[in-house]
């Protein structure tokens, strides 16, 4: 089926579905295909559609009891608990003194 055809049988309009596909929204091999070559007219895969719009496309859909909140929550706390990857830097020197050294302040 080309643009106008599922603008026919779907909510999107041509421009919608044109917008969809310039951003990635619908991939070319999976949502479309251009069997004669580049700049060649649009053909959808209806299916492919049917399973977009429902949400049970690869990827797109949660499992059936929702996100996995445990392991989510397991897997961020691994991230924030991580030892540094670096050495903690040296202290700076302090001269006590509450301002900039100045050449006058070195021994000769």
């Amino acid at each position: 089926m080309n643009a106008e055809q599922l603008a026919a049988v779907t909510p999107w309009s041509k421009k919608a579905i044109a917008h969809m596909v310039e951003k990635g929204v619908l991939v070319r091999g999976v949502h479309y295909f251009q069997p004669q070559g580049t700049r060649t007219q649009l053909i959808f895969k209806w299916a492919a559609i049917v399973a977009f719009i429902e949400g049970t496309a690869d990827g797109a859909a949660e499992p059936a009891g929702g996100p996995d909140v445990e392991a989510t929550a397991a897997a961020l706390e691994r991230l924030l608990v991580r030892e540094p990857c670096w050495p903690p830097a040296a202290p700076l020197p302090h001269s006590g003194t509450g301002r900039a050294p100045r050449a006058s302040d070195r021994a000769p």
